[in-house]
């Protein structure tokens, strides 16, 4: 798994950096927003995200929008009156 950290200043709220946090071989590490396969690279994140807008063109209703990018099944989370992505992760169950 790659894991993607934001720096501090890049959360909304102050403690969010904080309370983001998993642990990866029982070592807890802050800041994590999502981990995504290690094969992927940011271009593929970015492709990923407009790859799963543009399949759902014709949607302005929903909120969460599901797809599949190189065999790995995601969820992106999108405002709906700024049409600006919000979060893109790989769903749980795959």
């Amino acid at each position: 798994m790659r894991r993607a950290q934001l720096p501090r200043d890049a959360w909304a709220t102050k403690n969010g950096f904080e309370n983001a946090s998993i642990k990866i071989d029982g070592v807890r590490v802050k800041g994590i927003k999502t981990l995504l396969p290690e094969s992927f690279t940011a271009d593929d994140v970015i492709n990923a995200g407009q790859s799963i807008l543009q399949k759902n063109i014709n949607n302005t209703t929903d909120r969460f929008l599901y797809g599949t990018y190189k065999g790995v099944e995601l969820k992106l989370v999108r405002d709906l009156d700024t049409g600006m992505i919000k979060t893109l992760h790989p769903t749980w169950e795959q």
